[in-house]
């Protein structure tokens, strides 16, 4: 364990994969029975991949690496987060600036999840 093939990921797309380094997953959002990942490319600007696996496969696999499903369709990587903005919903601040609502039921285990409460 601890090799560098653990911290990828390849992304099923149709009949391709595409290679992924695990930390540059910002976050997943759910697309019908697809996954649209939002990651950092080569040049740290933001593209979008979309893989034909669904969010709760995706949750599963990436999970141990730090991942937490904030909303029904949003997967976030807690590496990323750089604020979290307490109120009804609650909404987490990445840190490329972009904001990602965390859903009423999912607050209060999220926040025990990061240690915020």
């Amino acid at each position: 364990m601890g090799t560098t093939l653990e911290k990828i990921v390849w992304i099923p797309k149709g009949n391709e994969y595409e290679l992924i380094h695990i930390e540059n997953i910002l976050f997943c959002q759910s697309n019908n029975y697809s996954t649209l990942f939002h990651i950092y490319g080569e040049t740290k600007n933001l593209k979008q991949v979309l893989s034909t696996k669904g969010i709760g496969e995706w949750e599963k696999e990436l999970e141990a690496y730090g991942f937490y499903r904030i909303h029904s369709q949003t997967l976030v990587n807690i590496k990323h987060i750089k604020k979290f903005i307490n109120r009804k919903d609650g909404v987490v601040v990445l840190t490329n600036e972009i904001h990602l609502a965390v859903s009423k039921s999912r607050k209060q285990q999220f926040m025990e999840y990061t240690g915020i409460k």
